[in-house]
């Protein structure tokens, strides 16, 4: 059987939905993403509720702070709860203590 066509809007929606239940968490809030990604937190929270779609640039510096990638986006067809520590599997520890003395989280 053939698998349906992934597009750019499945990731963009993957993403949103991602971003979504990480403040959902409480992780993060949306102010302190917002900040960090350098955006502007109106705009982050209308993306988030689907009024505004990211722009290529926006949706990067998202992956960038959430430290997941677009193989992160594609390999979450089983939830996208494991996006983030299928990204974390794949990198190896080392590499993830390395990126965290780089660019601490602390939101």
């Amino acid at each position: 059987m053939r698998r349906p066509t992934l597009g750019f809007a499945d990731l963009h929606r993957r993403l949103i939905e991602f971003v979504r239940l990480r403040i959902q968490r409480g992780e993060f809030t949306e102010r302190s993403l917002a900040r960090r990604a350098g955006l502007s937190q109106p705009h982050l929270h209308n993306a988030l509720k689907g009024a505004r779609n990211l722009s290529v640039q926006s949706a990067d510096a998202l992956l960038h702070c959430l430290r997941i990638g677009v193989a992160d986006l594609l390999a979450s067809e089983e939830g996208i709860e494991t996006a983030g520590a299928a990204s974390l599997a794949r990198r190896g520890a080392a590499s993830a203590a390395a990126r965290s003395r780089r660019f601490p989280v602390n939101f």
